[in-house]
């Protein structure tokens, strides 16, 4: 046989025991592949996704935080169980959730962004967007769809007034939801104090019913504003008015009616919100402004403490609370 000849069989003949060999390589794969059990997929674990848009037009809001609540006996924990932020797109996704319930509230933040120059127009990045919650119920598979078309916030401008209509300073107000929804976080509306002309302002306020609470700086007295509707992209003038107030006299004494010096001195009305507070002296004594209407009166020194009803009217009223029994009457 010619060299040339020669060459050209061996090579035939192992291009032939390689195909062979392949061959019998896939008949066994796919001999393996239909007696062997298939494998199940790895369970996923429960998660949250879906978009943050605006409602106006629909344009996907970056960079807003949405976080999820555990609703426990129908209300959100304070704790957030988990966060997130959106990307470009609006997009965002929370993993390592436990099956059940969670209150799921997505917040635009507000950084100082510059404007996006499009078609001529410099548009703001920032739109005063309301934030939103809702209730999403999460089990394992797929994850729980939850999307948020978010509306432009309305606001607020909140008065604090005297019982004689003068402007207050250096007092706290904050909004609250009327009446109150357990799923909503407790931080969306900020505490603010009162600017130099005795007013603060809030935005991003979703179309609610709000009442406005203004509170003295340490807490020992609150009022309450009529309630008033936000609406989206307009502004709603709140005034909260102080009750007027009376003096109430309190005396404290002891299990043998001697003075006896109390470390609190508290007044709680009907709704058992403290309205006043003042502590007692060695002498016994504490006066306390209050609102008409009927109040308890509670006294404490150490591990003594002593309680009282008062109904008070348009004018001064003594008190005397026994700090050595567990209730007394007015005297």
């Amino acid at each position: 046989m010619k060299p040339a000849l020669l060459v050209a069989f061996v090579a035939a003949l192992v291009a032939s025991s390689h195909a062979h060999r392949r061959h019998v390589a896939r008949r066994t794969r796919s001999h393996q592949s239909a007696s062997a059990p298939a494998s199940k997929p790895a369970p996923r674990e429960p998660a949250i996704a879906g978009r943050v848009t605006r409602s106006f037009g629909g344009m996907a809001v970056e960079n807003a935080i949405v976080r999820a609540s555990v609703v426990v006996d129908g209300a959100a924990a304070a704790k957030p169980a988990a966060s997130a932020v959106t990307d470009a797109y609006g997009a965002y996704r929370l993993d390592g959730l436990a099956p059940g319930r969670y209150a799921v509230t997505a917040i635009e933040q507000r950084p100082n962004a510059p404007p996006i120059h499009m078609a001529g127009i410099d548009w703001k990045t920032v739109d005063d967007l309301a934030p939103k919650t809702i209730a999403v119920d999460v089990a394992g598979g797929a994850p729980a769809s939850a999307d948020f078309p978010l509306d432009q916030g309305g606001r607020a401008t909140v008065t604090v007034l005297t019982p004689e209509g003068k402007r207050e300073r250096g007092q706290l107000v904050t909004l609250e939801r009327s009446p109150l929804d357990p799923l909503e976080p407790r931080d969306l509306v900020p505490l603010r104090p009162l600017d130099e002309g005795g007013q603060a302002k809030f935005d991003q306020l979703e179309a609610e019913t709000y009442v406005a609470r203004a509170t003295t700086s340490d807490g020992s007295r609150s009022a309450v504003s009529e309630p008033f509707r936000a609406e989206s992209n307009r502004e709603s003038t709140v005034v909260v008015r102080w009750p007027a107030t009376h003096p109430l006299r309190v005396r404290c004494v002891g299990a043998d009616g001697s003075a006896a010096a109390a470390d609190s001195v508290v007044a709680v009305n009907d709704a058992g919100r403290t309205v006043a507070t003042a502590r007692a002296g060695a002498d016994g004594r504490a006066e306390l402004k209050v609102p008409r209407g009927k109040l308890k009166i509670v006294a404490r020194a150490g591990t003594r403490s002593g309680s009282t009803e008062i109904a008070v009217g348009d004018a001064a009223a003594d008190v005397v609370v026994n700090l050595g029994a567990s209730d007394s009457r007015p005297k």
